[in-house]
């Protein structure tokens, strides 16, 4: 079944008969909040599949800006659920953006030793609690001159070949309008108003296998369709 998206405020203060997760409250509010922040600058539309009111949900999506966990982050609560991102550190210390992760993401970060395996250890953990998890596979913005996503990483895949979970593909476009981050971070001028379309794919079922090889095709096949949502999400601006 295909909808677009409700309206926000209804959405983000209507109470779910599901349980609640820790930090909750402060995500719908800080939710509303960024969202009211970003719509000098940017409009957000979500469109594609359901995403089950509750249960583990584990989502992947493209990185084309520095604001894309603000944008996506609250495309998902409008949803009805409460993201966790796995991020790296870099994106603690953006201006504004770094303040916000802050508050809202509960999954330790990857340190700057390098040490993934306890972030994803720390993703799994939160999946089986029946949380919702996003991740981005790429690892990085992408910097591919169509700014369609690069190869991921075999992260994603694991996480759905330990805990069982099907990933949700979600590609949007827009946000790069707002903000690009390359080399310095940069808010284009004069300010106009970009749209970001955020869209939903249908939950892919990966194998259990954990093998090198099997992770790479697994994870080859996530791209290949969070790149097919991208596609979509920019014909339809």
């Amino acid at each position: 079944m295909r909808r677009r998206s409700r309206t926000p405020t209804a959405v983000l203060r209507r109470r779910r008969a599901v349980a609640r997760v820790p930090g909750e409250r402060t995500f719908r509010t800080v939710a509303l909040l960024v969202r009211a922040l970003l719509t000098p600058v940017c409009t957000i539309e979500s469109q594609g599949a359901e995403l089950p009111a509750s249960g583990p949900l584990l989502i992947a999506a493209n990185h084309l800006s520095v604001i894309d966990p603000l944008v996506l982050g609250v495309t998902v609560v409008v949803r009805g659920r409460i993201p966790r991102f796995v991020v790296r550190p870099g994106l603690l210390e953006a201006p504004v953006v770094g303040w916000v992760s802050r508050l809202l993401l509960p999954l330790p970060v990857e340190p700057v030793s390098g040490d993934y395996g306890a972030t994803l250890s720390a993703a799994a953990d939160t999946l089986r609690r029946g949380e919702c998890v996003v991740i981005y596979p790429e690892g990085h913005l992408t910097r591919r001159c169509d700014q369609l996503p690069e190869r991921g990483r075999p992260g994603v895949a694991w996480l759905a070949a330990t805990t069982g979970v099907p990933v949700t593909p979600v590609g949007h476009w827009g946000a790069q309008q707002v903000w690009r981050f390359g080399r310095t971070a940069l808010l284009r001028w004069p300010l106009r108003r970009a749209r970001a379309v955020v869209c939903f794919g249908e939950p892919l079922t990966l194998s259990r296998s954990t093998t090198a090889a099997d992770l790479v095709a697994a994870t080859e096949r996530v791209m290949a369709a969070v790149t097919r949502q991208v596609t979509v999400a920019a014909r339809r601006r």
